[in-house]
């Protein structure tokens, strides 16, 4: 994404948020949509967090201005709906041309990687699939073109080290294409929950092992006592 970026710059001549607004935002009508990295909070945009091991801070996230092609877009829930209804749309939109979206959505032979899109299935349903993520955010697409049906999840905090945030909002995405193709959905395990709290916890206890270990190693450095040599005089 980093590279595509970088090309789609050098042969238009344009900024990639610059292009962004003027091939994508403005004609899907995003207009509470950015890929400007200097855009912040203070602009309308939700702050983000951080959950570290169970505790969450905010995190006023900043994005890499020299890779804003890879995940430096924010966009509101409608602008999102707009978005996932171009994707399935039979119409250009003036963005693309039916041939182009389905060639954006079809993934080379013997593969499941179409252009962004992961080709997946929920039950019998064919579906696509895009999830992402930065420090302090997280988002999943689902799309099944054929019912037409689109769904998306957005979150403004993420986990760490470990992505418990990322998989949950894929699981919550996965959950409710399933219930809008007719499907039944299993309540979550409590056993989940547990497991997740084991994973922070081992983790922990790891980091904190480690650290005591750094610590032990150092003692005798920190017991050594540089003397100078003594000048005797005869």
């Amino acid at each position: 994404y980093e590279v595509l970026g970088l090309v789609l710059e050098r042969v238009t001549g344009l900024a990639y948020p610059d292009l962004v607004q003027r091939d994508l935002l403005g004609p899907l009508d995003m207009a509470h949509s950015t890929a400007a990295p200097s855009a912040t909070p203070d602009a309308g945009l939700a702050c983000g967090h951080q959950d570290w091991f169970g505790f969450k801070q905010v995190l006023r996230e900043g994005f890499a201005p020299a890779i804003p092609s890879a995940g430096a877009l924010r966009a509101s829930p409608r602008d999102m709906g707009a978005y996932l209804a171009f994707h399935l749309s039979a119409t250009d939109g003036g963005v693309l041309t039916p041939e182009q979206l389905e060639a954006l959505h079809r993934p080379p032979p013997g593969t499941t990687y179409a252009m962004g899109w992961s080709a997946r299935t929920l039950g019998a349903q064919p579906v696509l699939l895009h999830n992402g993520s930065t420090p302090a955010f997280t988002a999943t697409m689902v799309l099944a073109t054929e019912p037409g049906l689109g769904v998306v999840v957005m979150t403004n905090t993420n986990a760490f080290p470990l992505p418990f945030v990322e998989l949950s909002t894929r699981r919550i995405a996965a959950d409710a294409m399933r219930l809008l193709l007719g499907e039944q959905v299993a309540a979550p395990s409590p056993w989940a929950t547990w497991g997740e709290l084991a994973t922070k916890v081992g983790l922990l206890a790891g980091l904190l092992a480690s650290l005591a270990v750094l610590v032990l190693r150092q003692l005798p450095r920190w017991r050594r006592v540089e003397r100078a040599p003594a000048l005797v005089l005869r």
